[in-house]
């Protein structure tokens, strides 16, 4: 089974790509349940699932993606800004590792059990080095734009935008069909401003540039 992106994938899917020979358990372990998994053999290199809607006790997760591509994400509620896995997220560089993002708008449909749609891959832009329990971070999808016919297929709303619901196309090119590794040969490779990478922003910050046009800002920044 290929990697292809905006395509739908389970759990189990994923793991056949990634990990064949680790053992697979609907709902349970890694592979069944985790939100964010470290790929085997590959150091620093992870998947997310992302499931919006997704509650862990009291805490409901409070997930996006803006007009942007800025993709607001939380961690487990238990981690703080010292865990081992946290440090490793602060610290990821997309020019050297790969955070591969699975999102889905709900757990289930009509059909059972909600796909995946694979959305490409992840580059860290920032977190909130002030709050934790969870920990939150600011990542930039690196194969933006979504095209508008799977966003429709997924159901998927981006922030400030209202979801319409219909079949029509935005005038960009479908890419569905490419693979990751042909989206990978179109990346070029450009150096993050030195002053922000892993250092964080304080919440007021945090939440005020979480608002703002990331692909505007690091244009300018680049």
């Amino acid at each position: 089974m290929a990697l292809n992106l905006f395509e739908d994938y389970t759990r189990e899917d994923v793991r056949n790509i990634f990990a064949p020979e680790d053992r697979f358990t609907r709902g349970a372990g890694t592979w069944g349940h985790a939100g964010i998994i470290r790929i085997p053999k590959r150091p620093g290199d992870f998947i997310f699932f992302v499931s919006y809607g997704r509650t862990q006790g009291e805490h409901l997760f409070d997930e996006g993606i803006s007009k942007d591509g800025t993709v607001r994400w939380q961690s487990q509620p238990k981690k703080t800004l010292d865990d081992k896995l946290i440090g490793e997220l602060i610290g990821h560089d997309e020019a050297k590792n790969t955070g591969y993002l699975f999102l889905r708008t709900s757990n289930r449909d009509k059909n059972g059990p909600r796909p995946y749609t694979f959305l490409g891959r992840l580059k860290y832009l920032s977190h909130d080095n002030q709050r934790e329990k969870p920990v939150y971070f600011d990542w930039g999808l690196l194969n933006w734009p979504i095209p508008r016919g799977v966003r429709d297929r997924m159901e998927l709303q981006l922030e400030d935008e209202t979801f319409t619901g219909t079949s029509h196309r935005e005038q960009t090119t479908d890419t569905t069909d490419i693979t990751v590794v042909d989206a990978l040969k179109k990346l070029k490779r450009t150096e993050p401003p030195a002053n922000q990478r892993g250092h964080g922003e304080a919440t007021p910050q945090f939440k005020t540039r979480s608002n703002s046009n990331y692909a505007e800002r690091d244009s300018k920044n680049r």
